[in-house]
C-alpha cells in the first residue's frame, strides 16, 4: 500500500525479463543520497524470476505492478507513469544504473530552473568490446550537448534516461508503435509541442549494453530504419513538417 505522503520524485521503470540485471538498477536507487522518492516497476508480463528478484528487496518505496500479458515498452511507462505520484517523473530501465547523486542533481535542477519542463544529463555508456580483447569491458563517457530543436528533430541525441514534470507525461505519452525509439518519439512529441529542456553536463547515469538488451537486438536488425519512417511519417502527418 502506497504512503499517504506524495514523494518529491518517482522513478518509474518498466521491466521485461531482466533477472540478471534488475537488482543492480534497484539497487542504484536505493544508495541515491536523495531519500524522497518511490519507485515504480512496472513488469510487462515477465516469465523468468524478474519478480522474484524484485521481491527480494524490503522497502515501502518500492511499488511493483506487473501487466497481465506482454503489452510493450510504451504501454508500460505510460502505466507506470500514471501510477506514478510525484511531481518529477525520472526514467530508470531494468538494466541500467543511477549514479548516487542522480536524484538530488534532477530536484534542484527543477527547482532552480522553474519553467524547465524535462532534464537529461550526461551518462556512461558500459559494454562488453570485443575490440579490446574477448569481452572486455569497455566505459565511455556521453556529452548529449546542448538542446536545439533542429537537432532533436533529426537525431537521437537526447538520452531515453530523462526526468520531466508529471505534466509532460499526460501531453506527451509513449507511442504504443514504438518499441526501439519509444524515446525519441517521445521528446520529437515534448519538441513538436515546444516544451522547453535543459542539459546537465554532469554524468548521472550508467546505460548497460548487454547481449539481449533492445539496444543490441535492434542494432541487428531492421528495427530502427523501421521506426525511424514510423517517426518521419508521424512529422508529416501530424506536424505537417517536410521530411527529406
Amino acid at each position: 500500500m502506497k504512503s499517504l505522503k506524495k514523494p518529491l520524485i518517482s522513478v518509474v521503470m518498466p521491466v521485461y525479463n531482466r533477472q540478471n540485471y534488475i537488482h543492480h538498477a534497484i539497487q542504484s536507487i536505493l544508495d541515491q543520497t536523495f531519500n524522497d522518492w518511490e519507485l515504480v516497476i512496472v513488469d510487462d508480463g515477465s516469465t523468468d524470476n524478474t519478480e522474484k528478484v524484485i521481491k527480494l528487496f524490503k522497502d515501502d518505496r518500492i511499488h511493483y505492478f506487473k501487466n497481465s500479458r506482454n503489452r510493450g515498452i510504451s504501454y508500460s511507462r505510460n502505466r507506470g507513469n500514471k501510477m506514478a505520484s510525484g511531481e518529477i517523473l525520472a526514467v530508470q530501465d531494468s538494466d541500467d544504473m543511477s549514479l548516487p547523486d542522480r536524484l538530488e542533481e534532477i530536484y534542484k535542477t527543477f527547482n532552480a530552473f522553474p519553467r524547465t519542463d524535462i532534464v537529461y544529463h550526461s551518462f556512461y555508456v558500459r559494454a562488453m568490446d570485443i575490440r579490446y580483447g574477448a569481452r572486455a569491458l569497455h566505459r565511455e563517457l556521453v556529452r548529449p550537448g546542448i538542446y536545439s530543436k533542429q537537432r532533436a528533430l533529426t537525431v537521437p541525441f537526447i538520452p531515453g534516461q530523462l526526468a520531466y514534470r508529471k505534466a509532460v507525461a499526460k501531453k506527451c505519452p509513449y507511442r504504443k508503435e514504438l518499441v526501439c525509439w519509444d524515446d525519441w518519439g517521445f521528446i520529437i512529441d515534448a519538441t513538436m509541442k515546444n516544451l522547453n529542456f535543459l542539459w546537465l553536463e554532469r554524468p548521472l547515469y550508467e546505460y548497460v549494453v548487454s547481449e539481449d538488451s533492445i539496444t543490441t537486438i535492434s542494432d541487428g536488425t531492421s528495427m530502427r530504419k523501421e521506426e525511424q519512417k514510423r517517426l518521419e511519417n508521424i512529422l508529416r502527418k501530424e506536424y505537417k513538417l517536410k521530411v527529406t
